[in-house]
C-alpha cells in the first residue's frame, strides 16, 4: 500500500465519521462540532475523531493544516517528515520547496536519521543544498531561487531516489515506530 492509498483511506474514515457524526445529531436539538466546522489545533486533535493517536498519517490528516505550535518536538518532526514524504511524492522537491511544506525541511532533516535512517537524511539535504549553502526558510525566496537555477534534472533525479527509498523501506511503520518512542 503507497503513502497516498494510506491518506485516501484516512480521509475516507474521516469522512464517514463526519456523517456518522451529523447522523447521529440529527433530530437531538444538539449542536455538535464536526470536523469541517472548523480547523483542528493541536490542542483539539484529539478531539476531533477517535483514531489512534500512534499513527503519524492519522495525526497528520487530522490536524491538517492547522497551526501545530502545541505539538510536541516529536510530533512537530514527524510531521514536518509527512510534510516531506507528501510533496515530493505528489509532485517533487521542485513542489515541496515551493510550498509552505519546504517551511519544515531543516526539522525533518534533524529527524530523519533517527527516524528514517541517514540516507533519507543524506538525501534531503542534497536536495536543500541544491537552492544554495543556505536554506531559505521562506518559500518565495525558494521559489526565486528555483526560478533562477538550472536544477530540473538534477531534482528529478533526486525525485526517483526518494521513490526508490520509499519502495525499499516500510517509512509508515519506521515513523510510526520513531512517533510511539516518544519520551
Amino acid at each position: 500500500m503507497t503513502c497516498l492509498d494510506d491518506q485516501m483511506r484516512v480521509v475516507a474514515a474521516l469522512s464517514m465519521t463526519a456523517v456518522l457524526s451529523v447522523t447521529a445529531c440529527s433530530g437531538s436539538g444538539k449542536s455538535q462540532q464536526t470536523p469541517s466546522d472548523s480547523t483542528p489545533t493541536a490542542a483539539s486533535i484529539d478531539s476531533v475523531t477517535p483514531m489512534p493517536t500512534d499513527d503519524a498519517w492519522d495525526l497528520y490528516e487530522r490536524l491538517g493544516d492547522g497551526d501545530r505550535s502545541a505539538l510536541s518536538t516529536r510530533q512537530q518532526a514527524v510531521f514536518a517528515i509527512c510534510d516531506l514524504r507528501q510533496e515530493v511524492n505528489s509532485g517533487g522537491f521542485d513542489s515541496y520547496f515551493r510550498s509552505w511544506g519546504g517551511d519544515t525541511a531543516q526539522v525533518a532533516l534533524v529527524a530523519l536519521p533517527e527516524a528514517l535512517g541517514d540516507s533519507w537524511a543524506a538525501l534531503l539535504q542534497e536536495a536543500m543544498r541544491t537552492l544554495g549553502p543556505q536554506y531559505p526558510a521562506d518559500a518565495d525566496a525558494r521559489s526565486d531561487l528555483l526560478e533562477d537555477r538550472d536544477v530540473i534534472a538534477e531534482l528529478n533525479e533526486l525525485d526517483s531516489r526518494l521513490y526508490e527509498l520509499e519502495e525499499a523501506t516500510d517509512a509508515d511503520d519506521r515513523v510510526n515506530a520513531y512517533l510511539a518512542a516518544a519520551p
